[in-house]
């Protein structure tokens, strides 16, 4: 599709690229990621990119726009990208051009180029470029991967939106091997200052801070009661609201039960796993997934994990009966790694007999299907057990696992303890529900991946790297995910259930922002009276 563009690139030494104008993400992306591609794979060319101001996506490095000549264009090659139509095009000096190229991902409204390449089925034209380095075999840098990626994040609506399928993951994937900061991007894209989080409409209910600026929500029993919905909820599901505070590496989320408080630690920029596992948490329940240290993406299929899934394999294979567990209070990963499994097994093997068993049920994750009847004790006797995303036995939500005759434990988890007679851990991916993908993918020959359990799988993907934001998503996650797609899966309906809300709930925090103050000092409190609580 690009071997005339390719062409073109070669036979001039000056290129100027356009886009449209009152630039978003993937019209800035793709015109910087470009330039980046041509003059790192031509280092003699001239390459300007030109435009008007990028306004809120200034923060992109190379955002800034070249001021030329109109004698510049006396025998240069134009790019136009992302742009439909000749009207919106930002600069029409294009016109002065030698040769004009366009590429387009937008439906076809007129020609006006003298080579035309639109192709509607790119979520974005960051993905095209993309499509056109690899096609063409042009190297990528750091720079031009992270503006590429940065307009796929931004078109895709977090590769949310219907356009974005199989083939999106598989360009992310090959710009993921470079190494850029994927959490910068997204802390720039999404989060906002303090003063103007107040006024959206997420739950910060009260939110404080330390003298050395760690971000925390204490919330009462007597408050958890009168929100009038599950522990889980508050807990777990509220640590994201203080995620995106700009100058926050740190944030907390107490809530008090009967008969205890629960804490979720999260961090975007240190590890803070060991703190919790020293004052008893567990590993998961007290990190977010981004606060582990940045890795050099690798491919993950070693010889010692695939070693490590053909035992699980071959288990799977001896076992008539198999009973899957996760930990309690489960997150979309727990919850999609344990359905996912259960659903690929059941489709592979429709002879066997394959449970979920676990003590709890989350609301927020209802959407997924409910989890099979409890099985008699004199069940679990003869049935192999297959403990899922939990690090520690104790953290294990039914505890008739111990019934089981033997006991398989598969986690992405640090390894602080040992209780599997087999073990498959791998600490570095993103999610269990990642490590499922990968199992499914070595063994694809042998496993049946069905609908249903590639939208479990995606959605615990989706979940436990934060939309995949978070330090520890690689071009392998993105390409497990991509995976996932070619099932045909409905993303939108994932989403939805996960991330929207009712209109009343965001009334009501946008009530409570209006009533946030900010200190001089830039410390954030609000003042919670009986009259709002009700």
């Amino acid at each position: 599709m690009f071997e005339q563009v390719l062409t073109e690139i070669k036979n001039y030494k000056t290129i100027i690229i356009h886009r449209h104008s009152s630039p978003d993400g993937d019209a800035l992306g793709s015109q910087i990621g470009l330039k980046h591609i041509i003059k790192d794979n031509f280092p003699a060319k001239t390459v300007y990119v030109v435009g008007d101001g990028a306004k809120r996506y200034s923060f992109m490095d190379g955002s800034t726009m070249d001021e030329i000549a109109d004698s510049e264009y006396e025998g240069a090659l134009a790019f136009i990208l992302d742009c439909g139509s000749s009207s919106l095009v930002s600069d029409d000096r294009y016109k002065k051009a030698a040769k004009v190229i366009r590429i387009d991902h937008h439906i076809y409204c007129e020609n006006f180029a003298d080579i035309e390449i639109v192709d509607t089925s790119y979520e974005s034209c960051c993905g095209l470029i993309t499509e056109l380095a690899l096609e063409c075999g042009l190297a990528f840098s750091p720079e031009s991967a992270k503006a590429l990626y940065t307009g796929m994040v931004t078109d895709s609506g977090r590769f949310r939106y219907d356009s974005t399928t199989s083939n999106t993951f598989r360009l992310a994937s090959a710009l993921m091997e470079q190494k850029f900061d994927v959490n910068s991007i997204y802390s720039q894209l999404y989060a906002d200052d303090f003063f103007f989080v107040r006024l959206r409409a997420q739950f910060v209910l009260k939110i404080q801070f330390t003298e050395y600026n760690v971000a925390y929500i204490y919330t009462t029993k007597e408050e958890l009661a009168s929100y009038n919905t599950d522990t889980f909820t508050i807990s777990r599901g509220m640590v994201g609201t203080m995620s995106d505070l700009r100058g926050v590496d740190i944030w907390v989320n107490f809530t008090e039960t009967e008969d205890k408080v629960l804490v979720e630690i999260r961090s975007s920029k240190y590890t803070v796993q060991p703190v919790a596992v020293k004052y008893g948490g567990g590993p998961r329940g007290s990190y977010g997934a981004f606060g582990r240290l940045e890795r050099v993406y690798k491919r993950r299929s070693t010889m010692s994990n695939i070693d490590n899934m053909k035992k699980v394999l071959d288990k799977i294979k001896e076992n008539q009966k198999i009973i899957i567990f996760r930990h309690f209070r489960p997150d979309g990963d727990a919850v999609g790694s344990t359905k996912g499994l259960q659903a690929i097994l059941k489709a592979t093997y429709p002879e066997k007999e394959i449970y979920l068993q676990n003590a709890d049920f989350s609301n927020y994750l209802a959407f997924l299907g409910k989890e099979d009847e409890p099985l008699p004790n004199e069940a679990y006797a003869d049935a192999l057990g297959i403990v899922l995303d939990t690090a520690t036995q104790e953290r294990i939500s039914n505890k008739k696992y111990e019934l089981c005759k033997e006991l398989i434990k598969i986690d992405h988890h640090i390894p602080v303890q040992s209780y599997g007679a087999t073990e498959w851990v791998e600490e570095e991916r993103s999610s269990t529900c990642e490590m499922i993908a990968a199992f499914y993918d070595t063994f694809k020959d042998e496993l049946k991946l069905t609908k249903e359990a590639a939208t479990y799988i995606f959605t615990g993907m989706v979940t436990d790297s934060g939309r995949f934001r978070f330090r520890d998503v690689s071009g392998e996650t993105m390409r497990l995910a991509g995976l996932m797609l070619n099932q045909n899966i409905d993303v939108e309906f994932i989403y939805s259930n996960l991330y929207l809300k009712d209109f009343d709930e965001f009334k009501f925090e946008a009530y409570a922002h209006k009533k946030m103050k900010i200190s001089k000092h830039g410390v954030a409190s609000l003042f919670v009276t009986k009259k709002m609580k009700k």
